[in-house]
């Protein structure tokens, strides 16, 4: 069986020209259970830009990464698989999404309907990933927190999200790999932090450009990369936990 966004009731349907990746009108073969002793259950994560400031896509080519490497973890019930949507827009139709990773650079405001559609996500059982992209074309220098930050906090406090500090007893730094404190990432400067509520994890780490290899001024070495990818199964994990508790899954 295969799944189908269709546009319109007499829309043609074609086979996905990039079978990992199908639009709308595409054959989606990426949910189909395959034959074998370990079931495997198909997630999706979905890469949303906000801001004008975005050149270009490498928060979805590292999400791209950091799905591969959470796709080789069997999990208690079976082997997940996680696949990603680019430059998914922010609109009704959300809950679909395991994760939605909201990745701003630049300053920006939300209209009524995108504020609506991420509330009804997060109220349905989704879960926010947000983050601001601190990769500059000048070799990675910047000078103060990105005005996308202060967009994302203003953002939330419309919202009506709550952040608090990352305890250290929370499942984010404990399942499935364990952490004293959350691994670092892109950013190397100031004091990158985690804070959260329960439908919110809010990153000033900057992970997934950390995720295709970068950090701030040179190439991260492979044990920064490798913590920063258990870092984004630690976070798929809890957004799956989360769904199936709202959902009742």
């Amino acid at each position: 069986m295969a799944r189908i966004r269709r546009q319109e009731r007499d829309s043609l349907i074609f086979d996905a020209q990039d079978a990992a990746h199908p639009g709308a009108n595409e054959i989606d073969l990426r949910f189909r259970r395959e034959i074998g002793a370990a079931r495997r259950e198909a997630l999706v994560m979905a890469v949303c830009y906000v801001g004008g400031g975005m050149k270009s896509a490498r928060h979805s080519e590292g999400a791209n990464y950091m799905a591969r490497a959470f796709g080789r973890r069997p999990g208690p019930d079976g082997v997940h698989q996680l696949h990603v949507d680019h430059d998914v827009p922010i609109a009704p139709g959300l809950e679909v999404y395991t994760l939605v990773y909201l990745v701003g650079q630049g300053s920006f405001q939300m209209g009524k309907e995108e504020m609506e559609a991420l509330y009804a996500y997060m109220e349905r059982g989704g879960t926010l990933f947000i983050e601001s992209c601190r990769h500059e074309t000048n070799g990675g220098a910047q000078s103060s927190e990105p005005q996308s930050d202060t967009a994302f906090y203003s953002l939330l406090s419309d919202l009506g999200v709550e952040l608090s500090e990352l305890r250290s007893d929370h499942r984010l730094l404990r399942e499935p790999f364990l952490f004293a404190a959350p691994p670092p990432g892109f950013e190397t400067q100031g004091s990158p932090r985690v804070v959260i509520s329960d439908a919110v994890i809010f990153s000033t780490h900057d992970y997934g450009c950390l995720w295709q290899g970068e950090r701030r001024g040179g190439s991260a070495s492979r044990e920064e990369i490798r913590s920063a990818m258990e870092w984004g199964s630690n976070v798929v994990a809890y957004a799956l936990a989360r769904h199936k508790r709202i959902q009742g899954g």
